[in-house]
């Protein structure tokens, strides 16, 4: 079973924020639920990092190819 409808809607609204704004939408959005705002910012991170390695990636094959 995914995550709470709710959870995923906050994600995905909270992702088109930039970073610097981010924090005060999931502060405001999550209000005292502070598990549900770490586990956000958490999952934030993560795809941040994995989008950085991906493009990385992509720079060395292009190098390669090239």
């Amino acid at each position: 079973m995914g995550p709470p409808r709710e959870a995923l809607e906050l994600y995905h609204a909270a992702a088109a924020w930039s970073p610097a704004e981010r924090n005060a939408f999931l502060k405001d959005a999550c209000k005292d639920d502070l598990a549900l705002n770490k586990e956000l910012e958490s999952l934030l991170r993560y795809e941040s990092t994995a989008a950085q390695s991906f493009h990385q990636l992509a720079n060395r094959l292009r190098l390669i190819a090239g």
